[in-house]
C-alpha cells in the first residue's frame, strides 16, 4: 500500500505541477487569507492569549483571516505576559507569531507563496471528527498551491482518495478564490468552517463533512464599531455563504444558506448567533424573493415551505486562573422555527482550561456534552428531527455525513480531550468519548448508527516537525463498531501522515 501511494503521490504531484506553474512568477503579498481548522494548538492559543486580555477578538468563528490576527497582535498588551509571569502564554505567542509569519509577508516586492505535498496512510475510516481532525481515508495523497497578488489570493488543492464512502476519488476540497474589498472578503471556493465554541462537535457547521462548494462574504478585521450608539458591541465578525449541495439525493443540487454573527460585547465575554437553511435544489424555487423567506425563517412548518432551517446561539464565558485560563460555553440550535425563533433545541455546554504548566509542557483540555435529541432540553422529546425533513429527505447532510455534530441526530456525547505541547512544538493530542447513538433505535435518519448503540471512543496522536516535514502517527480505539456505513468493522484504527511545505 504505501509503494503504491508513493507512486500515485509523484503522479499526482507531475499532473500538478503543470497547473501551477504559471502562478509561480506572480508578484505575492499574502498565501492563504485565512486560518484552516486543522491547527488545534493555533486554536488553543489564540483564545489563550484572548482570555489573558494580550489579544481582543472573536475566535468562536473559523477560520479567522490572518490580517484580524495580526491586527490584536499589534494592539495586543503584550506586557500582560510579563505582568502575569507566564511562560505558557509566551510559548502560545510564539506559536501564533511563527503560524503568521508562514502566511503573510510584510515585504510587497518579496514574493510569498506557500505549497505543501502531503500523504496519508490508515488502516480504517474515521467515524467521528472533532476540531482539529484531518479527514482520513486508507490512503489519499494530496498537493496545495497558494497564493496572492495585491487583494487578490487563490489556492488550488487536488487530493486522491483510495476508498472514499462517496465513491470521489479526486477532489478539489480546500480550494479557493477570494479577494478584498475594504474590510470584507470576498470568495467562492471549499473551505472548511467551524461555527460555535465546542471542541468535540458543532451543532450547526463544522468540519464532520466534506466542505460544501459555496460563495461567500466575511469581515475581515474584528474592529469594534466607533458609533457611540454601537461601541457596546465591542469587536465583531460576520460572515455568510451560499452553496451547492451534491446532485445524488432526495433534492438533487439543494442551496444551502449560512450566517453567522459573532461579537464580545465585554472582553471575557463572546455572544454568536447562527443560521443555516436548505433551499432551492431541482424542482423547487431558487427566487431572490424564496431566499428572504428562508432569510427570516418565513413559513418553516408550513406545506411548501422555503426550506428546512436550523438557527441558535451560543457564548463562551472565560476568566484566568493564576497563569492559566478557563472557560464555560454552550451552544443551542433550534432545528425549526417558531415565531421567528429557532425550537425544537439541541445543545452542548462544555467547559476548558487553557495553559497549565506541567515542567516544560503546556496542558490545554476540554469537558463537552452533547446532546442531539431535539427538544430535551424542555423535556419534549422529538426523535428523528434534528437534522432531517419532510422535503429535504436526505437531510442536513453532505455526501452522506451531517454538516454539524458528528455524533448524528438523537445521541449523546461526553467528551474529555486536550492538547500537551512543549517548546520544540512537539504535541500530543487526545480524547476519549462516552457515546450513546440513535436512542430510538430507528433506521431513519442517523446516518452514524442504524440503530441504538453505545460505545467508548478513544484517539491519540503525536505530533512532531522534522525539518520543513510534519510528521502525524496516530491510534484509534472502538468499543464496539456500531452498524453504519461510513466506516469499516475495525475497532483498533493507526493513521500515519507526513506533510512537506516550503515557500
Amino acid at each position: 500500500m504505501i509503494i503504491s501511494s508513493i507512486k500515485l503521490f509523484r503522479d499526482i504531484l507531475a499532473r500538478a505541477t503543470v497547473l501551477f506553474a504559471s502562478f509561480l512568477f506572480s508578484v505575492c503579498v499574502h498565501a492563504s487569507p485565512w486560518t484552516a481548522t486543522d491547527d488545534y494548538r493555533l486554536r488553543a492559543s489564540l483564545q489563550q492569549l484572548n482570555d489573558a486580555g494580550v489579544i481582543n477578538t472573536v475566535t468562536t468563528s473559523w477560520p479567522i483571516h490572518w490580517t484580524d490576527i495580526e491586527r490584536s497582535l499589534e494592539k495586543g498588551e503584550l506586557d500582560q505576559i510579563e505582568r502575569l509571569g507566564s511562560g505558557s502564554l509566551s510559548l502560545a505567542l510564539s506559536y501564533v507569531r511563527k503560524q503568521l509569519k508562514k502566511n503573510k509577508s510584510h515585504k510587497s516586492d518579496r514574493p510569498l507563496t506557500y505549497s505543501d505535498y502531503e500523504v496519508s496512510l490508515s488502516n480504517t475510516t474515521e467515524l467521528f471528527r472533532a476540531y482539529g481532525d484531518s479527514q482520513m481515508r486508507d490512503a489519499q495523497v494530496a498537493i496545495t498551491h497558494e497564493w496572492a497578488r495585491n487583494s487578490v489570493s487563490a489556492g488550488l488543492t487536488v487530493l486522491y482518495a483510495s476508498d472514499p464512502y462517496d465513491q470521489a476519488h479526486w477532489r478539489l476540497d480546500g480550494s479557493y478564490l477570494s479577494a478584498t474589498v475594504g474590510n470584507w472578503n470576498l470568495a467562492v471556493g471549499a473551505t472548511e468552517r467551524w461555527w460555535g465554541p465546542g471542541w468535540q462537535s458543532s451543532l450547526i457547521l463544522s468540519n464532520n463533512a466534506r466542505p460544501i462548494p459555496a460563495v461567500s462574504i466575511s469581515r475581515i478585521q474584528s474592529i469594534a464599531p466607533k458609533s457611540k450608539w454601537l461601541s457596546w458591541i465591542g469587536p465583531w465578525h460576520m460572515s455568510s455563504f451560499i452553496g451547492q449541495l451534491e446532485s445524488d439525493r432526495s433534492i438533487s443540487k439543494a442551496l444551502l444558506f449560512g450566517m453567522r454573527l459573532t461579537f464580545k460585547p465585554i472582553p471575557s465575554l463572546e455572544l454568536g448567533f447562527s443560521r443555516a437553511a436548505q433551499w432551492g435544489g431541482k424542482g423547487r424555487s431558487q427566487s431572490f424573493g424564496e431566499l428572504v423567506n428562508v432569510f427570516v425563517g418565513k413559513d418553516e412548518n408550513q406545506v411548501g415551505g422555503p426550506g428546512n432551517q436550523l438557527g441558535g446561539f451560543d457564548a463562551r464565558y472565560s476568566w484566568m486562573a493564576a497563569s492559566f485560563s478557563q472557560s464555560v460555553y454552550g451552544q443551542l440550535i433550534g432545528e425549526d422555527e417558531a415565531g421567528l425563533l429557532p425550537s425544537k433545541y439541541i445543545y452542548i455546554v462544555g467547559s476548558e482550561i487553557n495553559g497549565i504548566s506541567i515542567e516544560n509542557y503546556q496542558l490545554s483540555i476540554f469537558l463537552e456534552y452533547a446532546d442531539t435529541l431535539s427538544g430535551r432540553i424542555v423535556r419534549d422529546e422529538r426523535p428523528n428531527t434534528a437534522y432531517e425533513h419532510s422535503v429535504y429527505t436526505t437531510g442536513y447532510r453532505y455526501h452522506g455525513r451531517v454538516l454539524g455534530s458528528s455524533f448524528d441526530n438523537d445521541s449523546r456525547g461526553l467528551t474529555f480531550g486536550g492538547l500537551l505541547v512543549n517548546a520544540k512544538n512537539n504535541l500530543w493530542k487526545f480524547s476519549i468519548s462516552q457515546l450513546n447513538l440513535n436512542e430510538d433505535g430507528l433506521v431513519r435518519g442517523n446516518q452514524v448508527s442504524k440503530t441504538h448503540h453505545k460505545m467508548q471512543h478513544v484517539t491519540v496522536s503525536h505530533q512532531r516537525l522534522v525539518r520543513a516535514i510534519t510528521v502525524d502517527l496516530g491510534i484509534e480505539w472502538n468499543s464496539t463498531i456500531p452498524n453504519t456505513d461510513l466506516a469499516d468493522d475495525d475497532r483498533f484504527g493507526l493513521y500515519f501522515n507526513l506533510k512537506y511545505e516550503f515557500k
